[in-house]
């Protein structure tokens, strides 16, 4: 073998090394992007959780957000259904709330099966089975037109499969 033999055998494994860094480099700038998308998602999620969790405990903070967005009539419609106070309607909603924004989160960065199959029994038990959150879920105005449609679709399978059950 002579030194161009050599030569040019060197130079094909360098760019077949080069590829195959190249493509390495690509599936790890691709992990990264996903893993940033899942912990925006998480995120947004404890934000909203951390918002309804004070809206839940402090009365103050949730008057205001009534008088300031005009939610009145929905508290009124949730406490006539669940039979209870509009003022306790506005604790549970927001109890409701953080469940499902706490789910959506954890949905939203899960794509393992068992993982999704242990959310999705969790949610059709939970849901299905609590008053507040079932209606806040159905008719509320804070939860599904909030939500993606994937997430919903989830939740309502689950909801159906489980209240089908008993």
């Amino acid at each position: 073998m002579d030194w161009e033999a050599i030569g040019a055998l060197g130079e094909s494994l360098s760019a077949i090394l080069v590829l195959i860094t190249l493509v390495y480099l690509a599936t790890q700038v691709r992990y990264a992007k996903n893993a940033a998308a899942d912990a925006n998602r998480l995120a947004r999620a404890k934000g909203v959780c951390d918002y309804q969790l004070a809206c839940a405990t402090n009365d103050l903070i949730n008057q205001s957000n009534v008088a300031a967005n005009d939610h009145w009539a929905w508290y009124e419609e949730l406490s006539e259904a669940l039979g209870i106070r509009a003022e306790e309607a506005m604790r549970a909603d927001a109890i409701s709330l953080y469940w499902i924004w706490l789910h959506w989160g954890q949905y939203s960065s899960t794509n393992n099966k068992t993982d999704l199959d242990e959310l999705g029994h969790t949610i059709g038990k939970f849901y299905s089975k609590s008053p507040a959150i079932k209606y806040s879920w159905e008719k509320g105005p804070f939860s599904k037109p909030s939500l993606s449609n994937n997430f919903i679709e989830f939740v309502d399978r689950h909801m159906q499969k489980y209240s089908v059950e008993e």
